[in-house]
């Protein structure tokens, strides 16, 4: 059996050789189709299979099954979230668990500046339980690691960096572990470095660099802390199993403390009270982290897989096509005359197409390698570091492989069955040169498939880039234009609001002596940042059982001019509405249609925290709608309030909400000219204020709306780079087919010509019959373009997924390729000599 087989791949390697050009195209085609497929599945592998590199990893359980972050207020359906408080009572009452360690969801900026030094620098910081690195699994790669003890009161300040950090930042020196930091302006030891592999316990990019005790936020972050309110969720929770309990168990166990713990709660209402019972916590594995990029990607990675898989089908069929076109039925004819069996020739086609596939694989998979990380740049653009591993595994090598074997097995099916069905004598007799019609059927059955296919990537393309043309382009509301969004990170500042608004004034004022700088503000978010902060609002006059749910912003002076967001009616603030004691509001158009539809809503007072508000602030002007949180929803109802107004809450929640929203962390400028070395100036002033500040991030407005959109750009790009692909190998499938065609039909083509037919008939007879094969190819893709058009509703924007102008441009494109493809062939036939052509038969 070795010995044949042997024998037999000798014989398909001696194949390849003999046809050079075949074997390079065929190999060339199927290095482009499984490399792509390869490419993909090596992202969606990453995504599903990732293992946090920590001790007994299989081990864990996470608290909750989704990605819900960073902060809730208010009860849950599903817990994924987790009050200080709430975690502390699972961590003790929950006997299923072994350990819980608790960690904060979001990673946020923390300045960082050793004693001594002048450099201040913005580390992604997370707040996490004394026993984290226990519970995980982790060791130190130098000092020691957290402990419980660090996490209890009246604990000396520490904390922790990862490698990464230790060696980007410090390169790795040992000097630093005992020395110490301001965090934030607060003086704090570092003790410890975790161990190389060790990122977090999240999939995320850009993940935590520095790990602070849950019991130091208070310190660090000063009112803005989370970490004493029962009624903030801020944290997610992982633990091990305690021996002898199962996931079932543990999920019922948790479920019933949070339920108590929820019942005693003074926060919670009487209404909510009665839903107690139905607030549950899924408890899942939790090997891999918190994927929250499996959350975020996952729909796209499969809408990719199945566009690359329609593009590896179009792949065969032309390869299919083109092993029929240039199959040796006369060689064939004399191996079967000499006593090769059909079954022989069968197995020695399917041989030369696996060898095929197998060769194409390894070229894929070297080209998968780039075109993985190709993928990731357009889906993270400006990120630093990613956490996931994209080399090709063990797995994503056995899905190579294994793909390439069926791929080779199917595409070869064709010639192979051609070649089982060869007549010596009709062939030896040259027979196979007039061919006959069922001969020719498989080919145009190949090329219809591939037309299909390709109109269905076509079409899916052409919505999704016309989608992100809408997208890129619908109105925004403000100018992004020669404006820049600085991300800062502010000390902790304990300070009355009106010392805390002198301090961003004087921000302001330092940017703005920057040449090139004509203008500078503050607000809470800015536009298409991904921020929003919302809750419920009262209005005067309205029954206090009916609050209005709307989103809100701090802002600083003369915003909406920067923006160049304009006033539809009323006023913007001015320098009486900037003092703590203003009562001034401005709302968006959305915010007065659906709250005031049918009334004048300037002059009208409304607030935020309940009946006893509802006359806090007037509303003095309406602007225009901007996007804040995603562009491909309608904008929200909002309010806008100078950035340091001050209420006078009775609320604790409320007044830590409204304390936590008047340090803000982002800066926004207009520019008169461009501003070289701006990060060194902006942290020039910065620093004039106050050491501690630092710079978090900056980046051009246009670039910040750019990020907007980046996986409708990534989705967009590689389909439509699809579609061109798959419509080049379309055509060639037709242009192939129909010069395949002409060739055996040279005697006939000849005795129309000698009976008097014109070139002109000849060409329109060959390019109508490629037209209706195509017709039929756009025919049968468009129905399935049209039934799985599911799949990629949920990416578009202002554009239905079976756009009938979309559908028909294709079909139109697909059409006229088909035609030109046939007219070269066609055009070539139209030239033939009929006494040539009868002589040569």
């Amino acid at each position: 059996m070795v010995r044949t087989l042997a024998t037999e791949l000798r014989f398909a390697l001696r194949g390849l050789t003999q046809r050079p050009n075949l074997s390079i195209v065929a190999i060339a085609t199927l290095a482009l189709g499984l490399g792509l497929n390869t490419a993909i599945f090596t992202i969606a592998n990453a995504l599903e299979a990732q293992v946090l590199p920590v001790r007994h990893a299989g081990e864990l359980y996470r608290l909750g099954d989704d990605a819900n972050c960073c902060v809730n207020q208010g009860l849950q359906d599903n817990y994924s979230l987790f009050s200080t408080p709430l975690y502390q009572h699972l961590r003790d009452d929950v006997r299923e668990f072994q350990s819980l360690a608790g960690f904060q969801a979001a990673v946020l900026e923390t300045s960082v500046r050793r004693v001594g030094t002048p450099i201040t620098e913005s580390i992604p910081t997370q707040y996490v339980s004394g026993n984290y690195f226990e519970t995980l699994g982790v060791l130190p790669a130098a000092g020691p690691l957290l402990a419980p003890a660090d996490d209890t009161a009246g604990a000396a300040p520490v904390f922790v960096i990862s490698h990464r950090t230790w060696t980007t930042r410090y390169g790795a020196d040992p000097s630093v572990i005992g020395a110490t930091f301001l965090l934030a302006g607060r003086p704090m030891t570092l003790v410890g470095v975790a161990e190389q592999p060790f990122f977090g316990e999240t999939v995320r990019p850009d993940p935590a660099g520095l790990w602070l005790p849950l019991g130091k936020e208070g310190e660090i972050r000063g009112p803005t802390a989370q970490a004493h309110r029962p009624d903030s969720d801020w944290l997610y929770i992982i633990g091990r199993i305690a021996t002898g309990a199962n996931g079932d168990q543990a999920q019922t166990g948790v479920t019933a403390a949070l339920q108590q713990w929820l019942s005693a709660q003074p926060f919670v209402s009487d209404e909510e009270r009665a839903t107690i019972p139905r607030r549950r916590v899924q408890v899942v594995g939790a090997a891999g982290g918190v994927r929250t990029l499996r959350f975020t990607f996952e729909k796209p990675v499969t809408v990719l897989l199945a566009m690359s898989g329609l593009v590896l089908l179009i792949a065969v069929a032309n390869l299919a096509n083109l092993l029929l076109a240039r199959a040796d039925r006369t060689q064939a004819a004399i191996r079967v005359a000499l006593g090769a069996s059909p079954f022989r020739l069968v197995r020695q086609a399917l041989i030369q197409g696996v060898l095929l596939s197998a060769i194409g694989a390894v070229l894929g998979i070297l080209m998968a390698s780039f075109a993985t990380r190709a993928v990731v740049a357009l889906a993270f653009p400006a990120v630093d570091f990613l956490p996931i591993d994209l080399a090709p595994g063990s797995t994503v090598l056995l899905f190579s492989f294994g793909l390439a074997v069926v791929t080779g097995l199917v595409f070869s099916s064709a010639p192979a069955w051609a070649m089982s069905r060869v007549d010596p004598i009709e062939s030896l007799r040259g027979g196979g040169r007039g061919g006959s019609a069922h001969a020719f059927m498989p080919r145009r059955t190949l090329v219809v498939t591939q037309v299909a296919f390709s109109m269905v990537l076509l079409a899916g393309a052409g919505v999704l880039m016309e989608s992100l043309r809408r997208l890129e382009h619908q109105p925004l509301g403000f100018d992004p234009e020669e404006r820049v969004v600085i991300g800062i990170n502010p000390p902790a500042f304990s300070l009355p609001p009106h010392e805390i608004g002198g301090i961003y004034n004087r921000l302001i004022g330092n940017f703005e002596k920057i040449p090139g700088v004509a203008q500078a503000t503050y607000a809470l978010y800015t536009p298409m940042g991904g921020g929003n902060w919302s809750g419920g609002v009262v209005i005067a006059g309205r029954p206090p059982d009916q609050p209005t749910n709307a989103s809100w912003n701090r802002v600083g002076p003369r915003y909406f001019e920067l923006l160049g967001t304009r006033v539809l009616r009323g006023r913007a603030f001015d320098d009486r509405d900037l003092r703590p004691e203003s009562r001034a509001a401005i709302i968006n158009e959305t915010f007065a249609q659906r709250f005031f539809a049918g009334e004048n809503p300037l002059g009208r007072r409304l607030g935020r925290g309940g009946p006893a508000h509802a006359s806090d602030l007037e509303i003095i002007g309406i602007v225009e709608d901007v996007k804040y949180s995603g562009a491909a929803r309608p904008a929200l109802p909002m309010m806008f309030i100078p950035g340091m107004q001050t209420i006078a809450y009775a609320e604790p929640s409320r007044a830590q909400s409204q304390s936590r929203s008047q340090v803000t962390r982002w800066l926004i400028l207009r520019l008169s000219a461009p501003v070289p070395s701006l990060p060194q100036h902006a942290r020039n002033a910065l620093a004039e204020v106050h050491p501690d500040f630092s710079v978090t991030r900056i980046m051009t407005m246009p670039d910040q709306v750019s990020g907007n959109f980046r996986i409708n750009r990534m989705l967009a790009t590689l389909t439509g780079a699809y579609g061109l692909l798959a419509m080049a190998l379309g055509i060639l499938g037709v242009y192939g087919v129909t010069s395949f065609g002409v060739a055996r039909r040279t005697r006939e083509i000849g005795i129309r010509m000698a009976l008097g037919a014109d070139s002109a008939s000849i060409v329109r007879g060959i390019v109508r019959g490629a037209v209706v094969q195509a017709a039929a190819g756009v025919g049968l893709g468009g129905a399935i373009a049209w039934y799985g058009a599911r799949l990629i509703g949920g990416f578009l924007y202002g554009i239905e997924a079976r756009d009938p102008v979309v559908l028909g441009g294709a079909a139109i494109v697909l059409l006229a390729s088909a035609a030109a493809a046939a007219a070269v062939p066609a055009l070539r036939a139209s030239r033939i000599e009929p006494t040539v052509a009868l002589r040569a038969e």
